[in-house]
């Protein structure tokens, strides 16, 4: 997958947009400033929760 303004990438608990490319030294490893957003368990209904 390339890295580009705009992807989200998806984690465990959170996900991350990415909104702007910092530092950019090396073609292989840019650095991105990102945007936390809620992850997948923020999009379940509360219903479908259990203790």
């Amino acid at each position: 997958m390339a890295l580009r303004i705009g992807n989200t990438i998806r984690g465990r608990k959170y996900s991350y947009r990415l909104i702007e490319k910092l530092g950019d030294k090396t073609i292989f490893s840019p650095v991105f400033k990102a945007e936390l957003l809620p992850g997948v368990q923020y999009l379940l209904p509360k219903s479908l929760w259990h203790v």
